[in-house]
């Protein structure tokens, strides 16, 4: 059986599993979770849009593939309230480390299959700032699906794939020029 480690080289050699870090890829793609950019849900209806976002873009991306779930938490962290319970929902065993800038960071990981309404109480705590860097990794082809608090980077597996995404959901995209 391969590890996460070995799953995550395979696709993306030795750049540490943070979104983050593979941003300046063509094949990347970010979605912000609520109109005009808006960052934080500040209402029920918000909340759902944060959602219906977050699970309509891991079903289009990561489908019923088995997946590596995975978060990276720094060794020293100013733990976020939730992190570790959401680690303990949904079983991530330690997976292996990394140094990226001088931080040391421990991976906790589990395979998975993503299913939509299945990571709804993960997906909120990532939205509030109260889970550590998390992402999906496809096995199958690399693609990555990482929300994050205000939207959702994903790594396709082609830069074609990337557009053909922008393009389906062309209104959940950013104004600027960067996709920032």
């Amino acid at each position: 059986m391969t590890t996460f480690l070995d799953d995550w080289r395979k696709f993306y050699g030795e750049l540490p599993p943070l979104s983050f870090a593979l941003r300046n890829d063509e094949r990347w793609v970010r979605f912000h979770s609520l109109p005009a950019s808006k960052r934080y849900a500040q209402s029920p209806s918000e909340e759902v849009t944060v959602l219906h976002r977050a699970n309509t873009v891991a079903s289009d991306v990561i489908g019923a593939d088995i997946s590596w779930l995975a978060q990276s938490v720094p060794l020293e962290p100013k733990l976020a309230p939730g992190a570790a319970r959401s680690r303990q929902i949904h079983g991530l065993m330690p997976a292996g480390s990394f140094v990226d800038d001088e931080v040391s960071w421990t991976i906790f990981a589990t395979i998975t299959h993503f299913r939509p309404g299945a990571f709804d109480n993960l997906i909120r705590d990532i939205a509030e700032e109260r889970a550590f860097r998390t992402i999906w990794l496809s096995t199958r082809n690399g693609i990555v699906f990482a929300p994050y608090d205000g939207g959702i980077d994903v790594f396709m597996e082609t830069a074609e794939a990337a557009d053909t995404l922008k393009v389906k959901h062309r209104y959940w995209l950013s104004a600027r020029a960067d996709g920032l």
